[in-house]
């Protein structure tokens, strides 16, 4: 029997996207399995900011000690046509 037949949902990366999606079906009563490639936590290439709402997205805290020491409170963003958009918005730093 191969791990498709056992299992309703496969998410294949468990990223932000891939564990939410895995959560909730998880919490809908499907039998999940999140396939990862790398061990976590890891260095990755991206920023690792999360925005708080991610908290309320998932219904849990973000432990605190998987996060880097650094506080964010200011964002700045250029677009791919050089437009600037700043604001104040406190992040989560992993």
């Amino acid at each position: 029997m191969s791990f498709l037949e056992e299992y309703d949902v496969v998410v294949v990366g468990g990223g932000v996207a891939g564990s939410v999606a895995a959560r909730f079906a998880a919490k809908s009563g499907f039998k999940t399995l999140v396939i990862e490639k790398f061990k976590t936590p890891r260095n990755k290439p991206c920023s690792g900011i999360q925005f708080l709402y991610f908290e309320k997205l998932i219904g849990e805290k973000i432990p605190r000690d998987k996060l880097c020491k650094n506080e964010l409170f200011k964002v700045e963003m250029i677009t791919p046509k050089d437009k600037v958009l700043r604001g104040k918005m406190r992040m989560l730093n992993f």
